[in-house]
Protein backbone atom coordinates (compact mmCIF):
# COMPACT_ATOMS: atom_id res chain seq x y z
CA UNK A 1 0.00 0.00 0.00
CA UNK A 2 1.31 3.49 -0.91
CA UNK A 3 0.62 6.32 1.50
CA UNK A 4 0.26 9.80 0.00
CA UNK A 5 1.30 13.00 1.71
CA UNK A 6 -2.38 13.57 2.58
CA UNK A 7 -2.54 10.15 4.26
CA UNK A 8 0.56 10.97 6.29
CA UNK A 9 -0.89 14.30 7.42
CA UNK A 10 -4.18 12.63 8.39
CA UNK A 11 -2.39 10.01 10.47
CA UNK A 12 -0.26 12.71 12.13
CA UNK A 13 -3.38 14.70 13.07
CA UNK A 14 -5.01 11.51 14.38
CA UNK A 15 -2.05 10.70 16.63
CA UNK A 16 -1.82 14.31 17.84
CA UNK A 17 -5.50 14.38 18.79
CA UNK A 18 -5.12 11.04 20.54
CA UNK A 19 -2.31 12.42 22.68
CA UNK A 20 -4.37 15.48 23.66
CA UNK A 21 -7.57 13.57 24.45
CA UNK A 22 -5.74 10.66 26.05
CA UNK A 23 -4.44 12.99 28.75
CA UNK A 24 -7.80 14.74 29.20
CA UNK A 25 -9.22 12.02 31.45
CA UNK A 26 -6.61 12.71 34.13
CA UNK A 27 -7.49 16.42 33.98
CA UNK A 28 -11.19 15.62 34.32
CA UNK A 29 -10.44 13.47 37.35
CA UNK A 30 -8.60 16.34 39.04
CA UNK A 31 -11.36 18.87 38.38
CA UNK A 32 -14.42 16.71 39.03
CA UNK A 33 -13.30 15.90 42.58
CA UNK A 34 -13.41 19.62 43.34
CA UNK A 35 -16.40 21.02 41.43
CA UNK A 36 -18.45 18.00 40.31
CA UNK A 37 -19.55 16.89 36.83
CA UNK A 38 -21.90 19.82 36.14
CA UNK A 39 -19.15 22.30 36.92
CA UNK A 40 -16.57 20.50 34.80
CA UNK A 41 -18.88 20.22 31.79
CA UNK A 42 -19.97 23.87 32.00
CA UNK A 43 -16.47 25.29 32.55
CA UNK A 44 -14.89 23.09 29.88
CA UNK A 45 -17.43 24.16 27.26
CA UNK A 46 -17.30 27.85 28.22
CA UNK A 47 -13.49 28.11 28.35
CA UNK A 48 -13.17 26.21 25.07
CA UNK A 49 -15.83 28.30 23.33
CA UNK A 50 -14.44 31.63 24.53
CA UNK A 51 -10.89 30.60 23.58
CA UNK A 52 -11.98 29.97 20.00
CA UNK A 53 -14.22 33.05 20.00
CA UNK A 54 -11.25 35.32 20.81
CA UNK A 55 -8.97 33.43 18.41
CA UNK A 56 -11.41 33.90 15.53
CA UNK A 57 -11.65 37.64 16.23
CA UNK A 58 -7.85 37.95 16.25
CA UNK A 59 -7.53 36.29 12.84
CA UNK A 60 -10.27 38.47 11.39
CA UNK A 61 -12.92 35.79 11.04
CA UNK A 62 -15.33 36.22 13.98
CA UNK A 63 -17.66 33.37 14.81
CA UNK A 64 -20.78 35.40 14.03
CA UNK A 65 -19.64 36.06 10.46
CA UNK A 66 -21.46 33.21 8.72
CA UNK A 67 -23.09 33.46 5.30
CA UNK A 68 -26.83 34.05 5.63
CA UNK A 69 -27.42 31.38 3.01
CA UNK A 70 -26.03 28.82 5.48
CA UNK A 71 -28.42 29.80 8.27
CA UNK A 72 -31.18 27.46 7.16
CA UNK A 73 -33.45 25.68 9.61
CA UNK A 74 -31.84 22.34 8.76
CA UNK A 75 -28.29 23.61 9.32
CA UNK A 76 -29.28 25.21 12.62
CA UNK A 77 -30.82 21.92 13.76
CA UNK A 78 -27.60 20.12 12.87
CA UNK A 79 -25.53 22.75 14.70
CA UNK A 80 -27.62 22.42 17.86
CA UNK A 81 -27.45 18.62 17.57
CA UNK A 82 -23.65 18.81 17.49
CA UNK A 83 -23.63 21.27 20.40
CA UNK A 84 -26.00 19.33 22.63
CA UNK A 85 -25.59 15.66 21.66
CA UNK A 86 -22.07 15.68 20.24
CA UNK A 87 -20.54 18.05 22.82
CA UNK A 88 -22.57 18.74 25.97
CA UNK A 89 -23.81 15.20 26.58
CA UNK A 90 -20.39 13.47 26.44
CA UNK A 91 -18.77 16.27 28.49
CA UNK A 92 -21.24 15.64 31.30
CA UNK A 93 -21.44 11.84 31.01
CA UNK A 94 -17.67 11.38 31.11
CA UNK A 95 -17.29 13.81 34.02
CA UNK A 96 -20.06 12.05 35.95
CA UNK A 97 -18.54 8.63 35.23
CA UNK A 98 -15.18 9.76 36.61
CA UNK A 99 -16.77 10.34 40.01
CA UNK A 100 -17.13 6.56 40.13
CA UNK A 101 -14.44 5.16 37.82
CA UNK A 102 -10.69 5.51 37.42
CA UNK A 103 -9.71 7.88 34.62
CA UNK A 104 -7.76 5.13 32.82
CA UNK A 105 -10.80 2.87 32.67
CA UNK A 106 -12.89 5.72 31.27
CA UNK A 107 -10.26 6.24 28.59
CA UNK A 108 -10.50 2.55 27.70
CA UNK A 109 -14.29 2.47 27.55
CA UNK A 110 -14.33 5.44 25.14
CA UNK A 111 -12.75 3.08 22.62
CA UNK A 112 -16.17 1.75 21.65
CA UNK A 113 -16.46 4.85 19.43
CA UNK A 114 -14.81 3.55 16.22
CA UNK A 115 -17.14 0.57 15.94
CA UNK A 116 -20.20 2.78 16.51
CA UNK A 117 -19.02 5.37 13.99
CA UNK A 118 -18.07 2.85 11.32
CA UNK A 119 -21.42 1.11 11.56
CA UNK A 120 -23.24 4.47 11.61
CA UNK A 121 -21.28 5.65 8.59
CA UNK A 122 -22.35 2.50 6.76
CA UNK A 123 -25.98 2.12 7.79
CA UNK A 124 -27.05 5.72 8.57
CA UNK A 125 -25.11 8.31 6.57
CA UNK A 126 -23.84 6.09 3.75
CA UNK A 127 -20.48 7.85 4.06
CA UNK A 128 -18.39 4.70 4.18
CA UNK A 129 -18.67 1.05 3.30
CA UNK A 130 -17.85 -1.55 5.95
CA UNK A 131 -16.57 -4.51 3.97
CA UNK A 132 -16.03 -7.88 5.68
CA UNK A 133 -12.29 -7.17 5.69
CA UNK A 134 -12.75 -3.79 7.37
CA UNK A 135 -15.22 -5.18 9.87
CA UNK A 136 -12.59 -7.77 10.76
CA UNK A 137 -10.01 -5.01 11.24
CA UNK A 138 -12.39 -3.03 13.47
CA UNK A 139 -13.19 -6.16 15.46
CA UNK A 140 -9.47 -6.72 16.00
CA UNK A 141 -9.22 -3.31 17.62
CA UNK A 142 -12.30 -4.01 19.69
CA UNK A 143 -10.64 -7.22 20.86
CA UNK A 144 -7.72 -5.11 22.03
CA UNK A 145 -10.13 -2.91 23.96
CA UNK A 146 -11.64 -5.99 25.62
CA UNK A 147 -8.16 -7.13 26.65
CA UNK A 148 -7.49 -3.69 28.13
CA UNK A 149 -10.86 -3.51 29.89
CA UNK A 150 -10.77 -6.97 31.44
CA UNK A 151 -8.73 -6.19 34.54
CA UNK A 152 -10.37 -2.82 35.08
CA UNK A 153 -13.90 -4.19 34.82
CA UNK A 154 -13.09 -6.87 37.40
CA UNK A 155 -11.83 -4.17 39.77
CA UNK A 156 -14.78 -1.87 39.21
CA UNK A 157 -17.53 -4.36 39.95
CA UNK A 158 -21.25 -4.25 39.28
CA UNK A 159 -21.93 -1.18 41.47
CA UNK A 160 -20.36 1.02 38.77
CA UNK A 161 -22.22 -0.50 35.85
CA UNK A 162 -24.21 2.69 35.25
CA UNK A 163 -21.01 4.72 35.09
CA UNK A 164 -19.52 2.30 32.56
CA UNK A 165 -22.66 2.49 30.43
CA UNK A 166 -22.54 6.29 30.67
CA UNK A 167 -19.06 6.29 29.10
CA UNK A 168 -20.23 3.99 26.30
CA UNK A 169 -23.19 6.33 25.74
CA UNK A 170 -20.80 9.29 25.65
CA UNK A 171 -18.77 7.47 23.02
CA UNK A 172 -21.95 7.03 20.99
CA UNK A 173 -22.71 10.76 21.33
CA UNK A 174 -19.28 11.67 19.99
CA UNK A 175 -19.85 9.25 17.12
CA UNK A 176 -23.23 10.83 16.33
CA UNK A 177 -21.66 14.29 16.30
CA UNK A 178 -18.91 13.10 13.96
CA UNK A 179 -21.40 11.50 11.58
CA UNK A 180 -23.45 14.67 11.09
CA UNK A 181 -20.57 17.18 11.21
CA UNK A 182 -19.69 16.66 7.53
CA UNK A 183 -23.02 18.23 6.59
CA UNK A 184 -21.63 21.54 7.83
CA UNK A 185 -18.24 21.37 6.12
CA UNK A 186 -19.04 24.70 4.43
CA UNK A 187 -18.51 26.27 7.88
CA UNK A 188 -14.88 26.73 8.94
CA UNK A 189 -13.81 24.04 11.49
CA UNK A 190 -12.83 26.60 14.15
CA UNK A 191 -16.20 28.36 13.82
CA UNK A 192 -18.09 25.07 13.99
CA UNK A 193 -16.20 24.07 17.12
CA UNK A 194 -16.67 27.51 18.69
CA UNK A 195 -20.42 27.62 18.04
CA UNK A 196 -21.00 24.05 19.25
CA UNK A 197 -19.04 24.70 22.47
CA UNK A 198 -20.90 27.95 23.18
CA UNK A 199 -24.24 26.22 22.58
CA UNK A 200 -23.20 23.53 25.05
CA UNK A 201 -22.09 26.15 27.58
CA UNK A 202 -25.33 28.17 27.26
CA UNK A 203 -27.33 25.12 28.33
CA UNK A 204 -24.93 23.72 30.93
CA UNK A 205 -24.07 26.90 32.86
CA UNK A 206 -27.63 27.46 34.19
CA UNK A 207 -27.82 23.74 34.99
CA UNK A 208 -24.56 23.97 36.93
CA UNK A 209 -25.87 26.86 39.05
CA UNK A 210 -29.09 24.95 39.76
CA UNK A 211 -26.99 22.03 41.01
CA UNK A 212 -25.03 24.11 43.54
CA UNK A 213 -21.64 24.09 41.84
CA UNK A 214 -19.10 25.87 44.09
CA UNK A 215 -18.31 29.49 43.25
CA UNK A 216 -15.29 29.77 40.91
CA UNK A 217 -13.45 31.86 43.51
CA UNK A 218 -13.29 28.78 45.74
CA UNK A 219 -11.87 26.44 43.10
CA UNK A 220 -8.40 25.06 43.75
CA UNK A 221 -5.41 26.00 41.60
CA UNK A 222 -5.08 22.43 40.31
CA UNK A 223 -8.71 22.57 39.22
CA UNK A 224 -8.11 25.75 37.21
CA UNK A 225 -5.05 24.24 35.52
CA UNK A 226 -7.04 21.12 34.65
CA UNK A 227 -9.97 23.18 33.31
CA UNK A 228 -7.68 25.37 31.22
CA UNK A 229 -6.16 22.26 29.66
CA UNK A 230 -9.61 20.78 29.05
CA UNK A 231 -11.14 24.01 27.74
CA UNK A 232 -8.35 25.64 25.73
CA UNK A 233 -6.46 22.60 24.43
CA UNK A 234 -8.65 19.49 24.66
CA UNK A 235 -11.89 21.25 23.72
CA UNK A 236 -11.09 24.50 21.88
CA UNK A 237 -7.99 23.68 19.85
CA UNK A 238 -8.54 19.92 19.51
CA UNK A 239 -12.22 20.25 18.54
CA UNK A 240 -11.23 22.56 15.69
CA UNK A 241 -8.62 20.07 14.54
CA UNK A 242 -11.22 17.33 14.88
CA UNK A 243 -13.47 18.96 12.28
CA UNK A 244 -10.48 19.54 10.00
CA UNK A 245 -9.78 15.81 10.09
CA UNK A 246 -13.43 14.90 9.49
CA UNK A 247 -13.44 17.17 6.44
CA UNK A 248 -10.17 15.67 5.17
CA UNK A 249 -10.67 11.97 5.89
CA UNK A 250 -14.26 11.36 7.04
CA UNK A 251 -15.90 10.42 10.32
CA UNK A 252 -14.85 6.78 10.01
CA UNK A 253 -11.14 7.64 9.99
CA UNK A 254 -11.67 10.22 12.71
CA UNK A 255 -13.23 7.50 14.87
CA UNK A 256 -9.91 5.65 14.97
CA UNK A 257 -8.85 8.19 17.60
CA UNK A 258 -10.93 6.08 19.97
CA UNK A 259 -8.55 3.18 19.53
CA UNK A 260 -5.45 5.30 20.18
CA UNK A 261 -6.80 7.16 23.22
CA UNK A 262 -6.57 4.10 25.52
CA UNK A 263 -2.97 3.55 24.42
CA UNK A 264 -2.13 7.09 25.51
CA UNK A 265 -4.10 6.64 28.74
CA UNK A 266 -2.17 3.48 29.61
CA UNK A 267 1.20 5.08 28.84
CA UNK A 268 0.38 8.27 30.78
CA UNK A 269 -0.76 6.18 33.73
CA UNK A 270 2.39 4.08 33.60
CA UNK A 271 5.00 6.81 33.15
CA UNK A 272 3.42 9.72 35.06
CA UNK A 273 1.13 8.11 37.63
CA UNK A 274 3.20 5.02 38.43
CA UNK A 275 0.58 2.54 37.24
CA UNK A 276 1.75 -0.87 36.06
CA UNK A 277 1.96 -1.75 32.37
CA UNK A 278 1.48 -5.51 32.19
CA UNK A 279 1.86 -7.87 29.25
CA UNK A 280 -1.88 -7.77 28.60
CA UNK A 281 -1.71 -4.01 28.02
CA UNK A 282 1.19 -4.37 25.60
CA UNK A 283 -0.69 -7.07 23.68
CA UNK A 284 -3.81 -4.90 23.58
CA UNK A 285 -1.88 -1.90 22.29
CA UNK A 286 -0.39 -4.03 19.51
CA UNK A 287 -3.90 -5.18 18.51
CA UNK A 288 -5.23 -1.62 18.55
CA UNK A 289 -2.43 -0.13 16.44
CA UNK A 290 -2.71 -2.98 13.94
CA UNK A 291 -6.45 -2.42 13.77
CA UNK A 292 -6.02 1.28 12.98
CA UNK A 293 -3.61 0.50 10.12
CA UNK A 294 -5.79 -2.24 8.63
CA UNK A 295 -9.00 -0.27 9.10
CA UNK A 296 -7.55 2.61 7.09
CA UNK A 297 -6.28 0.22 4.41
CA UNK A 298 -9.67 -1.43 3.93
CA UNK A 299 -11.68 1.80 4.21
CA UNK A 300 -13.93 2.62 1.27
CA UNK A 301 -15.25 6.18 1.36
CA UNK A 302 -18.38 6.59 -0.72
CA UNK A 303 -19.19 9.73 -2.66
CA UNK A 304 -21.17 12.11 -0.54
CA UNK A 305 -24.17 14.06 -1.57
CA UNK A 306 -23.29 17.70 -1.21
CA UNK A 307 -25.21 19.39 1.60
CA UNK A 308 -27.81 21.76 0.28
Amino acid sequence: MTFTRADTVNVAILVFLSCIWGTAFAAIKIAVLDIGPFGVAAARALIGGLTLFVFLILIGSPAWRVKKSLLTAQNLRILFFIGLVGTLAPFFLISWAETRLDSNLVGLLISTGPLITALGGHFITGEEEVSPARFGAISLGFLGVIVLMYEGVLQVGSMSLMAQLAVVLASGCYAAGNLVAWRLTMIEPAKLACLSLLIAASFMIPTAFLNDVPHPASWQADTWWALCWLGMISSGFAFSLRYVLIKRAGAGFMANVGYLIPVVAVLVGGFFLGESIGIEKLVAMALIITSVILSQRFAVRLKRKQPE
